[in-house]
Formats: structure tokens, C-alpha cells, sequence
């Protein structure tokens, strides 16, 4: 009713999350787009409103506001906000128009924008006066405002106009760099008890267990406070500290997940921040002077991150049909490439590689998979303690001659990737030793990057790992991010930029649902190059492998595989081929099947556990199917009405 309202008045309406709700890796507020563009999604089709929330009836709306011009008044005691106090202390006028009122005890006053304006949000309003209203906000153009009843105007047109007071120019700020040291950066604080605007901060801590992305964007606020003169920040950041580290998090690889994270807000942030003049001939030359800094940093990260890189080779149109693509394990491991094993402390990550190198020594197949003899560079970030009797374990277990691996495998202990001696060091090795795969372990231990998630720092060290072993294969072993570590779904930690380099990413995880054929018990273990699981693989076929588990008998752990435990085609057919909720006649159409088939590919997917049967509401209505955790496809209903078959 709320979507409908707003749609009738001429708005385009989206989903939004109606409470905190962890998605994969990442913690979506209360209030933020459930939609991948945001309100850039946003639609006016009303039979896509109303099959979303009909389907989906608390998930609150989100209004596009556009044209619009939205004066959003901010009361909350526990945050020390007032609007309306604000706005009679500065004796402004608010003229009555339509409006509701929000859960927090705020009101949002609907107006439109005056003729010939071109309005954007501002969060703090300010005065021509220089005063700024710190608990009003305004909601314009491209911005969003939350939807809290059905009391919306019958038109835009016939909403008056907004207050001159709310129709000032956005604001622009200047943040710079800070060249010292975070303790350096934290020395130069304010001193002083924790301001409004630190509380305010701090009142946005999340009080239960979060991951890097919200503790770096948590870090990064409170930089940007500090570094703009507010008092109490050292405060706030001891407090973020302690969340982050609280039991069981409270060991050495958080720690320093923690400072490195900080060292990067405070060399990004740490500097001086100015507010810009809100008008005058002073604004456009600083406006100015901002875009050519920006243009110069942008050139100098864009020069170091191609350093290194040799390519742009003709390629002959022979060489098209030419089948280059080698494997050391077939599918999973590439001759030439860059791959990632992702998996979380303790869940056998090391036994993994260490049961695939040793396969590949004696010509045995890993995961059912064939696989071929390679000289392997080992570089031990974690330290070398107790590898040895693990190699000796496995070919105790597998009745192999553990002298057979001097020939094929070198270890290295400790590397640097952003050393030059490191790294002139491994191409020795590799050109010494004629190495065809390079197994870093782990890349948070070798790879020297400060900060994990600067897109440049990973670029350039991609490089200079690359040029290590140029003609071969490079394995990372990296950790999820610390959200989803727990999860089907550990998405690795670290920029994009890692994933998106990456030919294959493999992700090892739990398989607690996991059934054999032969009824067999064990703590199962998968590994997947699915998306579903956070997994990738540029050149193959993506799937999940189940059937591993660490075994140890007499005592010595080894990983060990199943192979009566693969799934079937038909099941991961239809696996990688559902789209949010599909019909059988859906399915059947998006890939170019029969009916009957896709009912045998989705019904295998279903016994196999991996796809949930949606029975019918209504009794002319068909059964629907769906990947397990999926909610309601925003987009697919979007290009299903594009195709006029959403009442299909």
C-alpha cells in the first residue's frame, strides 16, 4: 500500500533493509537499498511492486526523490538530536505542506523543488549565516528518503515549493593526506571529552560481531573526525579497538588487521579537512584546484599499479583456435595464471595444497581431477614449524617414498613481495630451480601490503608477484574476511582488485549437509569455485566439490577425499543456472531446454539439497525453485517486466 501510494504520485519506488542485516560479507544498514544500484534501481511498474511486497511485506520502501525536495527533521534523544529545536532557535519558517512522522519521532515535510533548481541532499543543513542545523537534513535529486506511510501527495506538481533557507548549495569538503605515523596522526588530536559528533560516532558501533569492511568504514569516520579538530576521538578509537578484539577475536591476526587498517585511514584521512566557501568567485577556483589534485593522484596510482605489466602482444588470428590453456590440475589449477585457496584459520587449508602438490609429484589425481608433475616454490609466511612431518605423514598414509618430494619441491621461509631483495630472491629461485608453480602462504604474511584493502597496493603487488614466476602458475592461500569466515559463502578479504585478477579463487568450507551414497559419517569439507561460495574460475566450469575430510590415522592428520560424493551434473545444472525464483517453464526458456529437462535439473538439485522447492500459494499457480538463502530478485522481476512475462 505504502509502494503504491508513492508510485501513484509519480515517484519510483525501491526495497530497503527494515532492520541491520548481514549479507555475505557485509553489514547492511538499517534503512540502506537491498538493491545492487541503490535508488538507481528504482521503478514505477506497479506489477513489480506488487509481486516484490507481496512477497516481501516488511521490507520497508525507499522513494526515490528527485525532483522532490525533502526536509527530513532528525529527534533523538539517545543521539542528542533535535531538529525542531534547531529550527526555532534560528527563527525559520517550515510552510505547511503534507508530511509524516518518522519511528525515531522525526517528520519529513514533502515540498518540490523552486523552478529552475537543481537540488541535492545535505546532511546539516546550512545557513547563509554560516550556522548549520546539525539534526536537519535534506533529501534531493539524486537521494533517497524512506517511505513511513501511505500519506503521500497525489502529485509532485501540487506540493508548494521549499523554504529558500532549505534550497542552499551542497557543501564540498577537502580532505588531505597525513604523511607521519598513526601514533604521529593521534599525538596531533584534540584533547578534550568525546564531542556530539564523536558520540554520535560511536553511538553507530556495532554492538555485536562485525567484519573488516564495517570496522575500516567505522575507522575511517573517526580519522575524518579527529582530523577536522573534534575532541575525544583517541576515546572513541580505544572503544572500536575493543569491540573488534572482544573474545574469541582477541589474537594477533586481528590486532594487526586492526593496525594496518588504521595506518591506511590515517595515511588517506589523517589530514587537515576544510570546509569550502558556500559561494563566491573563491568556489570554482577551489573546485578547480581539487580536480587537478585529484587528476594527479588518480595518473600517479594508475602509473604505479602498471608497473610491471608487459603484454599487448599481437595475436596472430591462428592463435585463436589454438587450445592454450594448460592445467596443472585440470579445471582447477593453471599452467599460467593467478589462483586463490581461501578458508578460515583451522579449516585445513595447508593439508589441501599439501595433498594436491604431493598428488601432482606422484601422478595421482586430485579431486577425481588429473593432474600433472610441476616443480613447486613453497613460501612459508606462517612459519615452517611442523611442515616437514605433514608431508611425511601424507606419504606415510599414502605408502609413498617422502625422498621422491626433494625433487620437486623448494621451500622459502618468509617473503616480502613489496622487497626488492624478496623479490629478486624468489626469481633466482624460480629460474634456478626451472619452478612452474609458486604457493605463497599466506598472502597477509608475504605480500608487505599495509593496507588490504587499497585497490592500488594490491594491483602493484599482483604485479611483482607475477613477475616472480612470469611463465608459471601462482597459488595464494588467503583468509575470508572475518564476517564471513562462518559462512557457505567466504568472500576473501581484501580489495576487489584480488578477485578480480584472479583466473580461479577456490574456497574451502564446511559441508555439514553433505550425504554420501554409502551413508558415511565425517566432518565434511567442500571446495568450490561457485560464486554461491564466494568461488570463481575464469577459464572452466564452476562447481563444488564435496567429499574431503581430514583423516588421521595413527595419529597423523592428512586430507583425504570421497569420490563417491560428486555431485550430479543434472544438480549443478541447475545449481548454476537458477536466477532468484524461477517456474520450471522459467527455466526451461532462459536456457533453451525442455520443460521436462529442466524439471529433471531442478528436481535433482533438489534431492541433492542444494535447491529449495517453493510449493504454490495458489492452486493454479506453479511450483517455484530457488538457491537456499536467496530472498526475492529485485532484478530479475525488473527484466521479467521489461519482457512483459512477469505474470507468467
Amino acid at each position: 500500500e505504502i509502494a503504491l501510494a508513492w508510485q501513484r504520485a509519480g515517484c519510483k519506488v525501491f526495497p530497503c533493509y527494515e532492520k541491520d542485516t548481514w549479507v555475505r560479507d557485509v553489514l547492511h544498514d538499517w534503512k540502506s537499498p537491498r538493491t545492487k544500484k541503490g535508488f538507481f534501481d528504482a521503478t514505477d511498474n506497479v506489477t513489480v511492486i506488487t509481486k516484490y511486497w507481496e512477497a516481501n511485506p516488511s521490507h520497508i520502501v525507499g522513494v526515490f526523490a528527485g525532483e522532490m525536495c525533502v526536509l527530513d527533521i532528525d529527534m533523538n534523544d539517545e543521539k542528542g538530536k533535535d531538529g525542531w529545536f534547531e529550527i526555532n532557535d534560528a527563527d525559520l519558517e517550515v510552510p505547511d505542506t503534507i508530511f509524516t512522522s518518522t519511528p525515531s519521532g522525526g517528520n519529513h515535510y514533502y515540498y518540490k523543488q523552486p523552478a529552475g533548481s537543481s537540488l541535492g541532499p545535505i546532511g546539516g543543513v546550512k545557513l547563509r549565516d554560516g550556522r548549520r542545523l546539525l539534526a536537519v537534513d535534506r533529501r534531493a535529486g539524486n537521494s533517497y528518503f524512506i517511505a513511513w506511510s501511505s500519506g503521500a501527495p497525489s502529485d509532485i506538481e501540487s506540493l508548494p515549493e521549499a523554504p529558500l533557507w532549505l534550497c542552499q548549495a551542497s557543501p564540498v569538503s577537502v580532505t588531505t593526506s597525513f604523511s607521519g605515523t598513526a601514533s604521529e596522526w593521534e599525538s596531533e588530536l584534540s584533547p578534550g571529552p568525546p564531542s556530539r559528533k564523536v558520540r554520535s560516532a560511536m553511538a553507530r558501533f556495532p554492538q555485536g560481531e562485525f567484519g573488516h569492511s564495517e570496522m575500516i568504514t567505522r575507522q575511517a569516520e573517526l580519522v575524518h573526525l579527529g582530523s577536522s579538530g573534534e575532541p575525544g576521538v583517541p576515546e572513541a578509537l580505544q572503544q572500536l579497538r575493543e569491540f573488534w578484539l572482544r573474545e574469541p577475536f582477541n589474537t594477533v591476526r586481528y590486532l594487526n588487521d586492526w593496525e594496518s587498517a588504521l595506518r591506511g585511514a590515517v595515511k588517506g584521512f589523517g589530514g587537515s579537512k576544510e570546509p569550502a566557501p558556500p559561494s563566491g568567485d573563491d568556489f570554482d577556483d577551489q573546485v578547480a584546484r581539487v580536480a587537478r589534485e585529484l587528476k594527479i593522484k588518480n595518473e600517479a596510482i594508475r602509473m604505479v599499479a602498471a608497473e610491471g605489466y608487459s603484454g599487448s602482444e599481437i595475436i596472430s588470428f591462428d592463435d585463436l583456435f589454438v587450445d592454450d590453456i594448460r592445467y596443472l590440475v585440470q579445471d582447477l589449477i593453471p599452467a599460467e595464471g593467478i589462483s586463490f585457496l581461501v578458508a578460515k584459520p583451522n579449516m585445513g587449508k595447508t593439508f589441501a595444497y599439501v595433498d594436491m602438490v604431493c598428488r601432482m609429484v606422484f601422478g595421482m589425481p586430485w579431486l577425481g581431477k588429473k593432474t600433472t608433475p610441476a616443480k613447486t616454490l613453497i613460501v612459508l609466511g606462517e612459519g615452517r614449524g611442523g611442515f616437514g612431518q605433514r608431508l611425511a605423514d601424507w606419504c606415510h598414509h599414502h605408502d609413498q617414498p617422502v625422498e621422491a618430494l626433494r625433487e620437486f619441491i623448494v621451500f622459502v621461509d618468509g617473503a616480502n613481495l613489496n622487497s626488492t631483495v624478496s623479490t629478486d630472491r624468489l626469481k633466482s629461485y624460480v629460474i634456478e630451480h626451472s619452478i612452474e608453480l609458486v604457493i605463497f602462504d599466506t598472502w597477509s604474511n608475504v605480500s608487505g601490503v599495509a593496507n588490504e584493502d587499497d585497490a592500488a597496493l594490491n594491483a602493484i603487488t599482483l604485479n611483482l608477484a607475477s613477475a616472480v614466476c612470469p611463465r608459471g602458475s601462482i597459488l595464494f592461500v588467503h583468509h575470508p574476511r572475518k564476517s564471513s569466515e562462518d559462512s557457505k559463502n567466504p568472500v576473501m578479504r581484501g580489495s576487489g582488485v584480488l578477485n578480480g585478477r584472479a583466473d580461479v579463487v577456490m574456497t574451502l568450507t564446511e559441508d555439514r549437509g553433505h550425504a554420501t551414497s554409502t551413508g558415511r559419517k565425517r566432518e565434511w569439507i567442500r571446495i568450490s569455485t561457485e560464486s554461491a561460495h564466494a568461488g570463481k574460475n575464469r577459464n572452466a566450469r564452476t562447481e563444488t566439490i564435496h567429499g574431503l575430510y581430514l583423516d588421521n590415522p595413527s595419529g597423523r592428520f592428512v586430507m583425504c577425499f570421497d569420490d563417491s560424493a560428486t555431485v550430479s551434473k543434472r544438480a549443478s545444472a541447475a545449481v548454476r543456472g537458477l536466477v532468484g525464483e524461477m517456474t520450471v517453464k522459467q527455466f526451461a526458456e532462459a536456457h533453451g531446454i525442455g520443460n521436462s529437462t529442466a524439471r529433471r535439473e531442478l528436481m535433482a538439485g533438489v534431492e541433492s539439497g542444494l535447491i529449495e522447492l517453493i510449493t504454490p500459494r495458489r492452486k493454479n499457480e506453479g511450483n517455484r525453485f530457488r538457491t537456499f538463502s536467496n530472498e526475492t530478485d529485485w532484478p530479475l522481476l525488473i527484466e521479467l517486466a521489461n519482457m512483459s512475462t512477469v505474470s507468467d
